[in-house]
């Protein structure tokens, strides 16, 4: 066993991959063609975060594909939401829906009131969510859950106090000054908020060593826990298909856009009319950051041709992997991140 006087040195040294995944899925998967329920609209959210967790994705991103008028709109109880409707923001409830589930189950509970206002989100959409079990592959949810070390926190930077934005003699308001956008604090779900030594910006999901009051990377923190680890991953809403990748929170992009096909459940003579125009991905020899999208290739075109922009969505891929077409969203993420790994070690 470890010397657990000396955790430091009893941490085992984890070769992580430098290749990085970025999974993009339709809020077709949580449509009314599929999900009938907020329940299963839940459940789907959670599975397509578990192989999100499994296979350490590092970003998920929700695309807005158009929606199909099947009926009426998902209902549980007196909580409804329909597709159709954006709001000033242009993001339609259901892409804010899925988000907002993907973004809950990598979130410790203590920080979900802090992360999610109710201006956001309706909270009464978590109570399916919050009965599900907790993702076992992220480490910071069993230590903070008392099954590991108590030394690491994750915490949101926030100011100490809330500070209105005044007005200046004209009447504008006044810019929020460099110095506002940094603080020491952190709420990591304790009474008080802890200080840390040093500033960081403000608004930032961190990890948090309680001992040296300072900011470590998961894997600092975490890396001793296990080799099939995950350290969750951030979710974006992306309005158009040209938007999942102008909108990248990588300022490099993707090496390879890979497509898989999923949920052509009734199959279509034009369901894979990509296959003339794109190669089938062979291997995965080079590192950086890789994006798979999971969707039919209708919505695809459909999300592309709203950007308005010329072109096809065929220009921004540079492959696709085979895998069941007539597979729901959630079990295809869970396939084609399978066959990834065996086109190239991750």
């Amino acid at each position: 066993m470890p010397d657990s006087h000396n955790d430091e040195e009893s941490k085992t040294v984890i070769d992580v991959s430098s290749k990085r995944y970025s999974l993009c899925i339709p809020t077709s998967c949580v449509s009314r063609t599929n999900c009938r329920s907020l329940e299963q609209v839940t459940f789907t959210a959670y599975q397509i975060a578990k192989a999100a967790c499994t296979f350490n994705v590092s970003e998920v991103i929700v695309l807005q594909v158009p929606a199909e008028d099947v009926g009426e709109a998902v209902s549980s109880g007196k909580l409804r939401f329909t597709e159709e409707v954006p709001n000033k923001d242009g993001y339609r409830p259901d892409s804010l829906l899925l988000a907002s589930l993907l973004q809950y189950f990598v979130t410790p509970p203590y920080l979900v009131n802090f992360i999610f206002s109710s201006a956001q989100i309706n909270k009464r959409y978590f109570e399916v969510a919050k009965k599900l079990p907790k993702i076992s592959t992220l480490p910071f949810m069993q230590a903070n859950s008392g099954h590991g070390t108590k030394k690491y926190r994750e915490g949101m930077s926030i100011s100490k106090a809330k500070s209105t934005r005044q007005k200046t003699k004209t009447g504008k308001v006044r810019k929020i000054r460099k110095q506002d956008k940094m603080t020491k604090y952190v709420n990591v779900g304790s009474a008080k908020l802890f200080e840390l030594q040093d500033e960081i910006p403000t608004n930032a999901r961190v990890t948090v060593d309680l001992k040296k009051q300072k900011i470590v990377s998961p894997l600092e923190a975490y890396g001793c826990m296990g080799t099939n680890n995950s350290y969750g991953y951030q979710v974006r809403i992306a309005k158009n298909l040209p938007a999942v990748f102008t909108e990248s929170g990588y300022p490099e992009g993707y090496e390879k856009a890979i497509f898989a096909s999923s949920g052509e459940y009734y199959g279509s003579s034009k369901a894979d009319t990509y296959k003339d125009k794109i190669e089938e991905l062979d291997r995965i020899d080079q590192n950086g950051n890789f994006l798979l999208i999971v969707s039919r290739w209708k919505e695809l075109e459909g999300s592309f041709n709203e950007s308005g922009i010329e072109g096809t969505p065929e220009q921004m891929l540079d492959g696709w992997i085979d895998i069941p077409s007539k597979s729901r969203c959630e079990d295809g993420c869970l396939i084609a991140f399978s066959r990834l790994a065996l086109r190239g070690s991750n």
